[in-house]
């Protein structure tokens, strides 16, 4: 039986993220690994533009959490960018660039990649010897949405070796293809 968080005794402060591009997002559909339910997406961040909301959680951890030992924060840095991680259990509402809500019907595909900000509340949390401060999701702009192929990226040209176009002739279908017997 899982233990639930003492979230109960904390202040939520409302938090907006800067533009970001999401890393492995569970927004549309959540993922439901490990017998969880989280809506949930990693937000890779500039430091510069991400600092008031390191800071505004920093402040929050020092006054509810100031007897810990090792507090965990939402935060960490990767090549040099910040990576925020959200989650929720509930979908979140989606908007558009200029902030008009989207029906959930016209949701588009969010792969990493996708440009996006986002909204909630952070929480300090307490379980057992745990502590920290969550981010917790309840809304995401669509700045720039990104998916399949597109998430990626496409390669530039390189040389070397090049797939030559094959020709069937509709009369003479190939034996390997349509072996009949």
């Amino acid at each position: 039986m899982a233990t639930k968080q003492n979230t109960d005794k904390f202040p939520k402060v409302d938090f907006q993220s800067p533009r970001g591009r999401a890393r492995y997002p569970h927004l549309n559909k959540p993922d439901t690994a490990f017998n969880k339910t989280e809506y949930k997406t990693d937000l890779i961040v500039d430091p510069d533009d991400a600092m008031p909301l390191v800071q505004a959680a920093n402040q929050l951890a020092q006054e509810h959490l100031a007897d810990e030992k090792d507090v965990h924060l939402p935060f960490k840095t990767v090549d040099g960018q910040l990576v925020m991680t959200c989650k929720s259990n509930y979908a979140p509402k989606f908007y558009d660039a200029p902030g008009n809500p989207i029906p959930a019907s016209q949701v588009p595909e969010l792969w990493g990649g996708s440009v996006l900000k986002l909204k909630g509340s952070m929480q300090c949390y307490k379980n057992g010897a745990n502590a920290g401060v969550k981010l917790y999701l309840s809304s995401v702009m669509i700045i720039d949405p990104k998916s399949g192929a597109e998430a990626g990226g496409a390669f530039e040209p390189e040389e070397g070796f090049t797939l030559e176009p094959t020709h069937f002739d509709a009369e003479e279908p190939s034996d390997a293809l349509y072996n009949a017997e």
